[in-house]
């Protein structure tokens, strides 16, 4: 994925006596080189151990880089930008080669996130089951990361080429707002295509029924087709429970019958499961 706002100016350094033509990274001291990242818009510096960082896809290490170009535009490896034989510097600043500035055009804000992502990713949320059925979820104080702040996080994980295990994490925190936040939730995954969380958030949209939210708060949902399936799925869920409600008998192949009662309670339950059925809306 191209990076077009890292803007790396890179000067050679004479005195390391490195090729001028090309450089090659292979020394395993490199690893535990400092690196400075600084936020172009804030002026904000993070001194950052490259190897705790070597996960991320964008900065990771590059076995070579041509000397020639002095202004890249990186599609990542920016690792190769600070190793031996290379300054970086920004504005009138100047560096050693193990002590490398790298701009971005981020916040501090941003910056801080992304590097915590890095650092200390998120652990899962607590689940009450763990055998593989639809999750349910600890909804205790501290254990789920808030939804507002989810979808700027999966936009940093995209964007940086960060693990896996990180997004596959932060859909489950997304995952376990669903039932707090199941519109907000709903619109986010049909937008970004993740199904399993778009069902889960559904089931949670039947009470209270869709009509009763304003036109500004269903806008949220982004195609009209996302919003027809879920009125579609709300249809066949009342139409199941109705089915499932018409057909059961009180006494199960006479299981629980009582001999002094049996007709009159089954009367009374035939009256009152066809008024439920009649009363069945997605909002019950």
């Amino acid at each position: 994925m191209l990076i077009p706002i890292a803007l790396l100016l890179i000067k050679g350094t004479r005195e390391s006596g490195v090729s001028q033509d090309m450089i090659n990274y292979s020394d395993p001291g490199l690893v535990d080189a400092k690196l400075h990242v600084r936020s172009l818009p804030d002026g904000t510096e993070f001194e950052v151990n490259r190897h705790a960082i070597e996960t991320c896809e964008v900065f990771r290490t590059s076995k070579s880089i041509s000397r020639d170009i002095p202004l890249i535009y990186l599609k990542g490896n920016m690792f190769a930008c600070c190793d031996h034989g290379f300054e970086l510097v920004g504005d009138n600043d100047v560096r050693g080669p193990q002590e490398a500035v790298l701009d971005l055009d981020e916040t501090e804000h941003t910056l801080t996130t992304l590097f915590r992502l890095i650092q200390q990713p998120p652990d899962p949320p607590p689940m009450e089951n763990s055998d593989g059925t639809r999750p349910r979820f600890k909804l205790e104080a501290g254990s789920v990361i808030p939804f507002p702040v989810l979808p700027f996080m999966l936009h940093l994980v995209d964007k940086y080429g960060l693990p896996e295990t990180i997004t596959c994490s932060l859909h489950l925190h997304v995952q376990a707002n669903a039932s707090t936040n199941p519109l907000p939730v709903y619109a986010y995954a049909t937008a970004h295509n993740l199904p399993k969380i778009a069902a889960e958030a559904s089931a949670h949209l039947l009470h209270p029924p869709l009509s009763s939210y304003t036109k500004e708060d269903i806008q949220i949902i982004p195609t009209v087709t996302a919003y027809h399936e879920l009125l579609r799925l709300h249809e066949y869920r009342k139409y199941k429970l109705r089915d499932i409600l018409l057909n059961e008998d009180i006494f199960p192949h006479g299981y629980g019958t009582c001999p002094a009662h049996k007709q009159w309670a089954t009367q009374l339950w035939e009256q009152k499961r066809v008024y439920l059925a009649t009363q069945i809306e997605a909002g019950m």
